[in-house]
């Protein structure tokens, strides 16, 4: 039985001894290198931005959105507070309390 070990043994290390350095195909490194920057210019290449009109439109058009919510809003809280005064009024006539009113 140990000798058999031994006869593997000395087999594997005997073929071993045999074997050579792999070697890459020419070109392989240029090849490769030039696969790995195609890719990275793929990736980045839809965050670059090839007009800079589109970029011009779409920010005026955020601008343009922005202003007009804005004024919406504005708009909207002067209602608001108006109508939330009345209502607080019209809810203290009812059970006769006295409203004490602050606006902001």
């Amino acid at each position: 039985m140990e000798k058999n070990i031994q006869n593997r043994v000395d087999e594997t290390m005997s073929s071993l001894d045999n074997m050579h350095r792999a070697e890459m195909p020419p070109f392989f490194q240029t090849r490769l290198m030039a696969r790995v920057e195609k890719a990275n210019e793929l990736e980045s290449n839809w965050l670059t931005v090839r007009k800079p009109v589109l970029v011009i439109a779409v920010l005026a058009v955020l601008l343009l959105m922005n202003t007009v919510l804005l004024t919406q809003q504005t708009n909207g809280s002067t209602k608001n507070n108006a109508f939330e005064n009345q209502s607080l009024q019209g809810f203290a006539s009812e059970y006769q309390l006295s409203v004490t009113s602050t606006n902001y």
